[in-house]
């Protein structure tokens, strides 16, 4: 039998507001857009925007994201800027002397110009940012994308940052793989080894699964990590 795979189903909305769920690039375009203009210093300033990106260059949706970002703000216009973008590599390579050398270099690289908005992308980069506030302008306006509620609530932000929610949905993750497979017995649950996002995710995966009306025969594949070396 074909198993029942990927437990994920996520959903984007603003951690502000009642703003409905949406394309999750879009949204980040526009705080990004909104953000730059208000921090502007002056009429004929460049305004540049920075994206940190948690993970590494080589993972296929990491760079697409990046590339759809920037495509979005092209589309928005209205006015100049420069886009530059930094892969930190933080999932595959977890040790702290390559957080501060990462972190030196970002501090450096951009002393001189400064951006006025910064995109993170995962939670990581917003953990990465929140521990080493003086990589970029104080104050300076941070959106952050792929970040669930729980992770924004234990690393309490500051009032410049804000962004869109990463959220999983387990139950209607089943009931979607059901539809899809409906003669599949054996569930396989795979998940990461992030202490941030994965190992929480992984308690409410068992949880769902071991409360949802059909029992499946049940295999935890549990700290993978996203990358090999």
């Amino acid at each position: 039998m074909k198993s029942v795979d990927r437990l994920e189903r996520p959903t984007a909305r603003l951690n502000r507001g009642g703003c409905p769920p949406g394309a999750l690039l879009l949204i980040v375009t526009v705080i990004a857009l909104s953000l730059s203009v208000v921090q502007s210093r002056a009429d004929n300033a460049e305004r540049r925007i920075l994206i940190l990106s948690a993970f590494n260059y080589t993972l296929p949706a990491a760079s697409q994201a990046i590339n759809g970002i920037e495509a979005r703000l092209r589309e928005a216009g209205g006015q100049e800027f420069a886009i530059d973008a930094e892969f930190l590599d933080l999932f595959r390579v977890t040790d702290p002397a390559h957080e501060m050398r990462m972190a030196a270099f970002v501090r450096e690289k951009y002393a001189a110009r400064p951006p006025r908005a910064v995109i993170v992308l995962g939670s990581a980069a917003l953990q990465f940012i929140m521990k080493h506030p003086d990589i970029v302008a104080p104050q300076i306006p941070v959106v952050f994308a792929g970040v669930s509620p729980a992770t924004y609530a234990n690393l309490r932000p500051p009032s410049n940052v804000t962004g869109v929610f990463f959220e999983l949905n387990f139950e209607r993750t089943l009931e979607l793989a059901e539809r899809l497979q409906p003669s599949a017995k054996r569930l396989f649950v795979i998940s990461g080894a992030s202490a941030l996002e994965d190992r929480a995710w992984q308690e409410v995966g068992r949880r769902t699964i071991a409360q949802h009306p059909r029992q499946f025969e049940t295999t935890y594949l549990f700290d993978f990590p996203m990358m090999r070396s």
